[in-house]
């Protein structure tokens, strides 16, 4: 049933249409499966025949049938599949030198496996009657000269060996004093010679061959052994560096050294869409894992082809291998693929108190992903501390590739100009605990913490890319939250929220608060208390904050100033602090993973709290002796009129502990209502809370 659903190549394709499996089945193996079969269902039927009834021609069919299961060692032929797949393996396994090794202990246990068939063949032919006048057959030949006894008298041990003994002389000279003596058995003789002939022929030159390779192998390395330790002799090289460098070069000689496609002169005379579906098909399970490129499929497959193909290269590193070194220029990133690769950072040149920080990069790390996005120095170096496998993606290559294709173009110039952002926030807050950013990590870099930071444009084409890849492969329970996706992308044009698909195929909704931390030079910190909507106080408690995704961050951040802190916005300098995951859950039924970040922006007042032109005077009323609140809190209030609402946001300077501690409070219920006691006492000019 197998061979009717197992592809082939044809010519160089691989060929996987049913009509055309069959038809080559039935031409090459069907026949000779036909046969096996129906031997042995003979050979069953001949079997109840000739115990229910006992006739002789019962007894003739079951030795025929028996005879018949001699064909199956025309199996043999299919057992160059095995040797193919040993062979694959062995040259991934194994050196040189012990691939030749297990090729020729793979080939002598081949010869053996073939005389032990043949000789069983010989024993059951012997006990076949001939049918032959005299009814003869080799096991009735005497053992010696001596004795009437025969090979038949003889036991099945012997009987074996003797014939094993005979199988053997049918492939080399050797003499043998058991000859065929019926029509079967000369039969059988002369296509065994015939089969030594070829077949053994082939694998004794073989055997040769492999031997003479290994003999030319070990040749090689002694002569170039030889050169090398000639030249360190006449360049006069300390003898302690020889030393190790001939105890290394052995060291290499004797590993495999996995092959690169580059490495394999074949694939030139591929044809270059059959080479380039090759590259894609070996590159694009790296890809496929990078937190943006991964993004070119989504667009467009032709954009992913062209990324695999002209933009990466593969490279084998041995123990020891440098992949880079500190303080080196790079416009490359790489992607472990096998092994293990060691990233040391000397701390001493940045003065901190340890000499340096060593980690261990894994199977599917990236390294200096920032020289994809930014003019990049390696900040440490790179050494394979075995046999690993490296992918690395050319930044030249990706601007190049990027420049031709529009639409991603954009995606790329906005995803780099905000790894840029992050990149230097980084850098700029590095401490002897955290030294910031490094060519294995950059902080806020994922791409669910950059899209926050992103243009809206931006934010949408990145929405729009997850629906329809959650559209395209929806099935069973999905196709009936298709109004939830509806719904996502309703949020999605609201700004409410950002959608991005990760790298496991599910959706993440992305809610995001850009906050604004003033502060002033002797640290008292602006808070936002409370805020008047339709004569309702609502009180908050919190520092400045927008949860709206119309604008990027950035510009949230400057509309809060300009819009709700107007008195003070000639007087203020945002900047970018960093970005935080207030919490994640993962919705099992709509498989949707929700995430919940604040951006935080800092800036300080540069000029006096109390010079606040437009702002409404406030007045407390009410003591909250319990609250971190007190009679001389500086607090004033700021109304603003906007196309959608109106109304006024209660403000406060207080010290930045104190803050710490209100939010504590407000958060139990007899400290919520306290605070909601003091805040119906403060008095803003005309409103009353």
């Amino acid at each position: 049933g197998l061979n009717y659903i197992t592809g082939h190549f044809r010519g160089g394709d691989l060929e996987m249409r049913p009509t055309f499996i069959i038809t080559r089945y039935m031409k090459r193996w069907l026949l000779p499966d036909l046969v096996l079969v129906g031997s042995d269902w003979a050979s069953l039927i001949a079997h109840f025949l000739h115990v229910d009834s006992g006739s002789a021609s019962a007894g003739r069919l079951l030795r025929v049938a028996k005879a018949g299961r001699l064909l199956r060692l025309g199996g043999v032929l299919r057992i160059a599949r095995l040797v193919e797949r040993l062979s694959r393996l062995g040259d991934q396994s194994f050196s040189i030198f012990m691939n030749v090794l297990m090729y020729i202990v793979l080939l002598l246990g081949f010869i053996m496996w073939v005389n032990h068939m043949l000789s069983c063949a010989w024993v059951a032919i012997g006990k076949i009657p001939s049918g032959d006048a005299r009814n003869l057959s080799w096991l009735e030949t005497p053992l010696s000269q001596n004795t009437e006894e025969t090979y038949r008298d003889s036991s099945r041990e012997y009987q074996y060996l003797t014939a094993l003994h005979w199988s053997f002389t049918q492939m080399t000279p050797g003499s043998m004093q058991v000859f065929p003596l019926n029509s079967i058995e000369r039969v059988f003789n002369v296509a065994c010679l015939f089969f030594g002939l070829i077949v053994f022929t082939s694998l004794v030159s073989s055997l040769s061959a492999k031997l003479t390779q290994l003999k030319l192998l070990q040749t090689e390395q002694t002569q170039q052994t030889q050169k090398m330790m000639k030249f360190l002799r006449d360049k006069a090289v300390e003898s302690k560096l020889v030393v190790r460098i001939r105890k290394q070069t052995q060291e290499r000689m004797a590993k495999v050294r996995p092959s690169t496609m580059d490495d394999v002169q074949l694939f030139n005379l591929l044809s270059v869409s059959l080479r380039i579906e090759l590259k894609v098909a070996l590159t694009d399970c790296h890809i496929k894992r990078h937190p943006f490129l991964r993004l070119a499929e989504m667009v467009d497959v032709s954009l992913k082809r062209d990324l695999c193909y002209k933009c990466t290269n593969s490279q084998v590193l041995l123990p020891r291998d440098s992949l880079f070194l500190a303080s080196h220029a790079t416009n490359e990133a790489y992607r472990v693929g096998s092994g293990t690769v060691s990233y040391r950072v000397d701390l001493k040149r940045k003065s901190f108190s340890r000499d340096s920080l060593t980690q261990d990069v894994s199977v599917g790390s990236w390294l200096s992903e920032a020289a994809l996005w930014v003019h990049w120095s390696h900040r440490g170096n790179a050494e394979a501390m075995m046999t690993s496998e490296v992918l690395s993606v050319r930044g030249d290559s990706l601007c190049q590739l990027f420049g031709r294709h529009l639409a991603f173009k954009h995606l790329a110039t906005d995803y780099a100009i905000t790894f840029h952002v992050r990149l230097k926030a980084a850098i700029e807050q590095a401490t002897a605990q955290d030294p910031g950013a490094d060519d294995l990590h950059v902080p806020h870099t994922e791409l669910h913490d950059m899209v926050v930071s992103m243009a809206r444009e931006t934010q949408i084409f990145l929405g729009s890319l997850a629906l329809e890849q959650s559209r395209s492969t929806q099935t069973g329970r999905w196709q009936r939250n298709t109004a939830h996706l509806q719904k996502l992308e309703e949020e999605l044009m609201e700004g409410e929220c950002l959608l991005l698909a990760n790298m496991d195929g599910e959706i993440e909704r992305i809610t995001d608060t850009t906050v604004v931390r003033i502060e002033t030079g002797d640290g008292l910190l602006l808070v936002q208390l409370g805020e008047v909507e339709d004569d309702s106080v609502v009180p908050v408690c919190r520092l400045p904050s927008s949860s709206q995704f119309l604008k990027a961050p950035g510009a949230t951040a400057s509309t809060i100033v300009e819009e709700f802190l107007f008195p003070y916005a000639e007087h203020l300098e945002l900047t970018y602090s960093h970005q935080n995951t207030l919490q994640e859950e993962f919705a099992a039924e709509t498989r949707i993973r929700s995430k919940q970040t604040e951006t935080v922006y800092n800036g300080v007042l540069h000029t006096s709290t109390d010079h606040r032109p437009g702002a409404l005077k406030a007045e407390c009323t009410v003591q909250a002796s319990n609250l971190a609140l007190s009679e001389t809190s500086d607090v004033f209030a700021v109304s603003y009129d906007l196309q959608d609402r109106r109304g006024v946001i209660l403000y406060a300077w207080l010290e930045a502990d104190c803050f710490e501690r209100l939010i504590v409070q407000v958060r139990t219920a007899a400290g919520e209502r306290e605070f909601r006691q003091w805040l119906s006492g403060v008095r803003i000019e005309k409103h009353t809370f």
